[in-house]
């Protein structure tokens, strides 16, 4: 990816990042209101991890990007993971 392209994809991912926080903040206090129901506070703890996931994606972005910008790489197995290059 260029340059540009590194920071708008690492600001799209930030505001996602931000999404997602909402989302668990909204599914935790439904969690609270409703009680002891286990699927309000599951989808509170898989939100909060996506959120986790796209800000540590963004900021390895922001941390990468030179001039001639980035490669992201995703790697599925054995593991899933993934790797950010300066060009």
């Amino acid at each position: 990816m260029s340059q540009s392209e590194t920071k708008q994809l690492s600001f799209s991912l930030k505001q996602q990042s931000k999404g997602y926080l909402t989302v668990s903040g909204l599914a935790a206090s439904i969690g609270g209101i409703m009680g002891p129901n286990p699927i309000p506070w599951a989808a509170s703890a898989a939100a909060a991890l996506v959120s986790l996931g796209t800000d540590l994606v963004a900021s390895s972005l922001d941390n990468y990007n030179g001039s001639r910008g980035t490669t992201l790489n995703l790697h599925w197995l054995p593991a899933i993971y993934y790797t950010v290059n300066s060009n």
